[in-house]
């Protein structure tokens, strides 16, 4: 674990336990309970404000009310974990990747992972899409027992491109094709010009969210799916490893 989670990260982590345990809190009184360096609270706590993760109220930190959902939904380590093991591919090949999990019969983003640092990228966190819209709603979904799938594509309603699958059959065969190949793609499904890949994270022989990465169609050409699917699974795989 120490070859990605540093100690700065563990401390944010340590901060939003804290913050999930606790209606609000002071800056002094993150440090005095976390036994942290004043200053170092300060630092963490602004980068965790900029990052929406933590609102700042007068002078207490309270946890940001989307967040509070995502929390329930899913881990926040997963989602700081995933930070310095998708820059590998972002910072390659200037890319923005996401991570997604199953909310509903939609996908959530959780996180999101720059190369550019955007601030536009970093606000579709919590954006939540059906799950035939993208690449990582896809993903999930064809690892979800038959019953469960079957059940969320009857409730399927929109479709925000001509090139969006929308007939189950279709799906269905979509879902095959992507369990047979291990990632799941996205041409133009959500926005014109832009391509998508994604692959599951597993734990516990289930899978528990998605982790992709999107850019223009000139970005990502066919020829490189396979090389950037297999990088993916990769660095899926040590996201894993880190959550157990």
């Amino acid at each position: 674990m120490s070859q990605y989670l540093s100690s700065t990260l563990a401390k944010g982590l340590q901060i939003l336990d804290y913050l999930t345990q606790h209606d609000s809190a002071s800056l002094q009184t993150i440090a005095t309970d976390l036994n942290l360096n004043k200053t170092t609270a300060f630092r963490l706590l602004a980068s965790l404000v900029e990052l929406n993760y933590v609102k700042k109220v007068a002078r207490r930190y309270v946890l940001a009310t989307q967040n509070q959902l995502l929390t329930q939904l899913n881990r926040p380590v997963l989602n700081w974990i995933a930070v310095p093991i998708a820059q590998q591919i972002t910072q390659k090949y200037h890319v923005t990747a996401y991570i997604g999990i199953l909310d509903g019969s939609d996908v959530v983003i959780t996180q999101v992972i720059d190369d550019q640092h955007s601030l536009a990228e970093y606000h579709k966190i919590g954006l939540a899409a059906p799950i035939n819209e993208s690449a990582l709603g896809k993903c999930i979904a064809a690892y979800l027992p038959s019953a469960k799938r079957d059940h969320l594509l009857t409730q399927l309603t929109s479709q925000p491109t001509k090139y969006t699958l929308h007939d189950r059959i279709a799906l269905a065969q979509n879902f095959q094709v992507i369990r047979t190949q291990g990632y799941s793609l996205d041409d133009e499904e959500s926005s014109f010009g832009i391509r998508c890949l994604a692959v599951p994270i597993r734990q516990n022989e289930q899978v528990i969210a998605s982790l992709g990465i999107a850019g223009p169609i000139a970005q990502l050409p066919r020829h490189q799916l396979k090389p950037l699917a297999n990088a993916l699974t990769r660095c899926s795989q040590t996201i894993a490893s880190q959550l157990a």
